[in-house]
């Protein structure tokens, strides 16, 4: 075999080698071989990974414990104080402390709230409205409203004290203007319900002295009068029960006897001329 013959043969040879050494396997196969014989490097990676984010979870966790430390300093501080502007406007605050319904501050509150409805005149109670009925008349006077909806648990006995002065009213025999000259509170008292645990019970009676002014149409012209008037309520105090947002204090009105205010009489009127 001469030389080039044999150089031709080296070339055919080499050429089926080089089809046979050709990878025609898929991507994947090809993905699939590489981490088989590579699984080292997939391990180290992961672990380096794994390193990264435990040190930035760490960094994040530690800066996320230090804000909320200083959040809970924060709100403890506030909490545990009442926020309030002064009258010159400064900004003041005073300790948080449990509620002592004994307290004199608690007990006028609580009398005011029961009994300010009651010393509006005509005027002020309808204000520019004609009410149709007692409904209407508490839905339309706030003041009857927040006491009728959000104070009173005995609903029918505030339902006849509010009908009768919505009666008068409606008869022009309520007087257009009511003023308060003197307050006493003649007693207040609470005591332990002996029948629900961890309930109050309170009795309470406040004397007005009041200066009316009405119009009285036989006469033409207004009449000053001053009146006496004793408001005698009862109720119960439990805040885990009654407690809102517009029922602070946590109590509901069981009793009240209010008078009716009235214009002073034809005949009253003759007799004082």
């Amino acid at each position: 075999m001469s030389e080039k013959e044999e150089k031709k043969n080296v070339g055919k040879k080499r050429a089926k080698v080089e089809k046979v050494a050709k990878d025609d396997r898929t991507i994947t196969q090809r993905l699939n071989s590489f981490f088989k014989t590579n699984n080292y490097l997939i391990v180290i990676m992961l672990l380096m990974m794994m390193i990264l984010t435990m040190c930035d979870n760490r960094s994040y966790k530690e800066e996320t414990v230090s804000e909320i430390k200083e959040a809970t300093k924060y709100l403890k501080k506030n909490i545990s104080t009442i926020g309030y502007v002064g009258a010159n406007g400064v900004l003041a605050t005073i300790d948080r402390k449990t509620v002592d319904y004994h307290d004199d501050r608690i007990k006028n509150i609580i009398t005011n709230d029961v009994t300010e409805p009651f010393l509006q005149g005509a005027k002020e109670i309808k204000g520019k409205k004609v009410f149709k009925n007692t409904k209407a008349m508490v839905k339309g006077n706030e003041q009857f409203y927040n006491l009728y909806y959000y104070k009173t648990k005995n609903k029918t006995e505030m339902s006849r004290v509010l009908g009768a002065i919505f009666k008068m009213i409606s008869s022009l025999y309520y007087p257009e203007y009511v003023t308060v000259l003197k307050k006493k509170i003649n007693s207040f008292h609470i005591s332990k319900d002996p029948k629900v645990k961890d309930r109050m019970i309170f009795h309470g009676s406040v004397q007005y002295n009041l200066s009316t002014k009405s119009w009285i149409p036989q006469l033409n012209k207004w009449v000053d009068e001053e009146v006496t008037m004793n408001i005698d309520f009862a109720g119960e105090i439990d805040p885990a029960e009654y407690a809102s947002s517009n029922n602070l204090l946590g109590y509901q009105i069981t009793k009240i006897s209010v008078p009716l205010l009235s214009k002073p009489s034809m005949s009253d009127l003759r007799v004082n001329q």
